[in-house]
């Protein structure tokens, strides 16, 4: 019977721990979403790639925008902030009410014409429902950095009859 030193030892035990998975891109959307919700421009940047396309797909435009520094990026969250509050606030039962899923799949085709000149990336399709209101996005996380980041955001919503 042969031994094993230490060293060798070491070496077997982390040749048996899995290597940690790197997330996927619909772990990467969510992790976004609630940056978003929190408005800390630290964790929001962390989670996203710059330049960052935020498109709105109503038509009145409120923050659509090209994000390319710190300084745009903190305009952007401050319009957020201020004229999203609506969005921010079912962002609060993302848990219970956020569904996110690989690719464009079902979204509409009003999203997906102003993806066109997006990418490249993976797209994750996503609602939310809250009290009266349906969003709907389709997010763009783009791995070129080596880290899985959010590089574009279309976004649409619709609201209950009644």
């Amino acid at each position: 019977m042969k031994r094993i030193g230490l060293g060798g030892l070491l070496m077997v035990a982390a040749l048996s721990i899995p290597a940690r998975a790197e997330p996927t891109a619909s772990d990467t959307a969510r992790a976004w979403l609630r940056s978003l919700r929190t408005g800390k421009s630290a964790a929001i940047a962390e989670s996203m790639s710059l330049p960052f396309t935020y498109r709105e797909a109503w038509p009145k435009k409120q923050c659509d925008r090209l994000v390319i520094d710190q300084k745009s990026l903190a305009e952007w969250v401050g319009c957020i902030r201020k004229k999203e509050d609506l969005l921010l606030g079912e962002l609060k039962w993302e848990k219970e009410n956020l569904t996110l899923e690989s690719g464009q799949g079902k979204s509409p085709q009003k999203l997906r014409a102003l993806t066109k000149d997006l990418g490249p990336g993976e797209w994750v399709h996503g609602w939310i429902n809250g009290d009266g209101v349906t969003y709907e996005f389709l997010l763009l996380v783009d791995r070129t950095s080596g880290k899985p980041r959010v590089s574009a955001c279309i976004i649409d919503a619709s609201f209950d009859e009644g």
